[in-house]
């Protein structure tokens, strides 16, 4: 489906092909290639691709940010047609040398021309939370955005309802949060028991969501850690245009966590 997106709707994904998919030659043009098919077929707005080969080049309607921890990496994808950066991101790893995210504000190009900070991650299986939760507060204070999405491998528990991550991290919404349904995506060595990629919003209607390569694709390599993707539809609704003096959301205080090393300085890279 081509064309501009209705104003009414943000198209989103989160997928993480893993690393194993990097050693394969057919795993790398094949996930190269359908990340491009999505892109362009759906017409995405933001996708958070993690641990994604390093040769890839998406289309030219696409810009692209990353955040690199030892040999872990994330990427953000956003539709430059739609939506242009403000300000640099903010990059860092919830581990020494591990577990990537970056945040970054963006104001759209048309419509309602709102504000929103977007985060996309790749958590620690820990809750290592402080610096992330730091870096939230700051950007959305600096950049005056009430709106925050957070697209990401979580790897946090299925039982762990989405209203708490986001109490965790600190966001208060200005309306109902919404979010893609727990879909168990991860991950293929395990016969898919966790329900880690998510997509969650302070904003909007309603979200619906559609699990991508499913059944696995045959290019995929045996006994790899292989995620199947998330695309969430997240409904605006009759959304207002935002009045420059919005309030900045109520942001929890920021409190270290126990054996954080997030709470001490680490270092991420951007890629451009």
């Amino acid at each position: 489906v081509g064309g501009l997106a209705p104003a009414h709707e943000l198209l989103l994904l989160q997928w993480n092909p893993h690393w194993e998919c990097t050693n394969s030659d057919i795993c790398v043009e094949s996930s190269s290639s359908n990340l491009t098919r999505v892109l362009v077929e759906y017409n995405i707005d933001f996708a958070n691709v993690v641990e994604l080969t390093a040769s890839y080049v998406p289309p030219v309607k696409w810009g692209v940010l990353g955040a690199t921890c030892g040999r872990d990496t994330t990427q953000l994808f956003y539709n430059r047609e739609m939506w242009r950066e403000v300000g640099s991101a903010t990059v860092d790893c919830m581990e020494t040398r591990d577990r990537p995210y970056l945040v970054q504000s963006f104001e759209q190009l048309c419509c309602e021309r709102m504000k929103l900070v977007v985060v996309a991650a790749h958590f620690s299986h820990r809750d290592w939370y402080t610096a992330l939760k730091r870096d939230i507060r700051n950007v959305m204070a600096q950049s005056g955005a009430d709106r925050f999405m957070l697209i990401a491998d979580t790897n946090v528990p299925n039982v762990r309802p989405n209203h708490i991550l986001m109490d965790m991290l600190g966001v208060r919404g200005i309306g109902r949060i919404q979010s893609t349904a727990l879909h168990k995506t991860c991950c293929l060595n395990d016969g898919y028991q966790y329900a880690f990629d998510r997509i969650l919003v302070n904003f909007g209607e309603a979200m619906s969501t559609t699990v991508l390569f499913e059944p696995v694709p045959a290019w995929v390599p045996a006994g790899s850690a292989f995620h199947k993707a998330l695309l969430g539809r997240l409904d605006l609704g009759a959304l207002p245009t935002q009045a420059p003096t919005a309030p900045p959301p109520t942001m929890a205080p920021v409190t270290p966590g126990f054996d954080d090393p997030s709470a001490s300085k680490v270092h991420a890279t951007t890629l451009n």
